[in-house]
């Protein structure tokens, strides 16, 4: 009897915490970090503490997104995520084993959430766009980063080469901040060349550093140092509109329209999670599928993510873009068939 009415008592508690106060309750949290039982006074549709009290412990022990602590004699309630965010170290999430040490199965929504914020605000050196952590065990390029992170947070110009076919080498280097995109670190910076009017914004993979020199005397300015201003407008897109290693900064956008089958439609719907920061759910057909739009600088930049739900994705608009991914599964079709 006891169990059954500790059962009765979830359902209602389930029925009364209707979706306006649960909001309400975790939107205090979020603004003010802790909430008591206390502060009823605070919101609309919680009329005494108990009633909030109750509405605390459902979210705690039932849905699990509220973890109850001590502050001295008061019991408080805090977001799950926002404890294991203070609990895991910025060291942590930049030391990349830690990440990698994680199975697939244990990296769970609330930790990628987590060490994506720790990457994304705790640091304004890094910004992070969570996948799994790129391995940097080499001992070189550790001591990149670290030179990397001291540049960015002094603002102080660079030296920089960076391997290729033939090597970049950069002079009078602006490093604007370390980026993690499709499991590799990327410095952002802008580079300049006065002698052959060349002067633009880049994403140089950190693996791929030979070299970096802090810039002692700088032939384009009487100081060493650059200012805060002259890079926000880089700092701004990279928090707002940058999607992938390929996203081309300063380009004008162009809007692709696909189409998702019925059989992949269900990740395309309103209110799913988008896989790319520009994807915009557009209708749902009477067969099942269902349109979408993406935003994009080049075609680089959606169609590796298009080809990877082959064939479930078509292309509608625009017809360039269609035609360019059609000549690629040509080309992939034939190769095959030289084999």
């Amino acid at each position: 009897m006891i169990l059954q009415n500790k059962l009765l008592g979830g359902d209602r508690m389930q029925q009364t915490l209707k979706k306006e106060k649960k909001d309400e309750i975790l939107n205090y949290i979020k603004e003010k970090r802790y909430i008591t039982n206390n502060d009823f006074r605070e919101l609309d549709t919680i009329v005494n503490s108990k009633m909030l009290e109750r509405a605390l412990k459902y979210l705690e022990e039932k849905e699990e997104i509220l973890i109850k602590e001590k502050k001295g004699r008061a019991n408080i309630w805090r977001l799950k995520e926002d404890v294991v965010l203070d609990k895991i170290s910025q060291k942590d999430a930049i030391n990349l084993g830690y990440a990698l040490e994680l199975s697939m199965k244990e990296f769970t929504l609330d930790v990628q959430q987590t060490i994506r914020k720790i990457l994304a605000s705790n640091d304004d050196t890094i910004t992070g766009h969570l996948a799994m952590f790129e391995e940097l065990k080499d001992e070189k390029i550790v001591k990149h980063f670290d030179s990397l992170k001291e540049a960015i947070k002094k603002r102080k110009y660079l030296k920089l080469k960076i391997s290729h076919s033939p090597p970049y080498n950069f002079d009078n280097l602006k490093p604007i901040r370390l980026v993690f995109l499709d499991n590799n670190w990327y410095l952002a910076f802008e580079y300049s060349n006065r002698d052959k009017n060349d002067k633009g914004f880049r994403l140089g993979r950190v693996a791929f550093i030979e070299s970096i020199d802090f810039l002692e005397n700088n032939k384009y300015s009487d100081k060493n140092r650059f200012q805060a201003k002259d890079i926000q407008k880089y700092l701004n897109w990279l928090d707002k509109d940058i999607q992938n290693s390929l996203t081309f900064y300063g380009v004008e956008l162009k809007v692709a329209k696909i189409k998702a089958s019925k059989s992949i439609s269900r990740y395309f719907k309103q209110n799913m999670k988008k896989f790319l920061i520009t994807q915009e759910f557009q209708e749902e057909l009477e067969d099942g599928t269902v349109i979408f739009t993406v935003k994009y600088t080049n075609s680089l930049e959606i169609l590796p993510f298009i080809q990877r739900w082959l064939p479930d994705l078509i292309i509608l608009e625009p017809k360039e873009l269609r035609d360019e991914y059609m000549k690629k599964l040509e080309s992939t079709i034939n190769n095959h068939k030289g084999d």
